[in-house]
């Protein structure tokens, strides 16, 4: 009795086993397609995009994932393809500076450009007066 109650447990666990494998390697896939941003849209992660290399940059994830390598692994692949501006957080170095601090720049160049046109807009109707 002891000896079937063990072949039946054997039997069930060979079928749940691979049931759960996949569903972790599904979560796996989610998480990396929203750690990598789609080269052709602008901000849009690949689970976000729609276009048509974000498909298949989601397609090569899954490929890698069942190829067995580790989702640092899987981002070094991205990276050496596309550089860091592939990764939705990419790392802070000399070649990232501009995706990290691009926007705040530009938004203080605006700034300064706005002020020194007001400026000069107030000083003219000084002038005039």
């Amino acid at each position: 009795m002891i000896r079937r109650t063990l072949w039946l447990c054997a039997i069930l666990l060979a079928f749940l086993v691979p049931a759960h494998a996949q569903s972790i390697s599904e979560v796996r896939a989610k998480a990396l397609f929203n750690e990598l941003r789609c080269v052709v849209c602008a901000g849009q992660s690949i689970a976000e995009s729609n276009a048509e290399l974000a498909q298949d940059m989601r397609e090569q994830v899954e490929l890698l994932i069942d190829d067995n390598r580790s989702d640092a692994e899987i981002r070094d692949w991205f990276v050496r393809r596309y550089g860091d501006a592939v990764l939705m957080n990419p790392p802070l170095k000399p070649l990232t500076f501009a995706l990290w601090f691009g926007p705040v720049i530009i938004f203080l160049i605006g700034m300064a450009v706005t002020g020194l046109v007001l400026l000069r807009g107030r000083s003219r109707l000084k002038d005039k007066s």
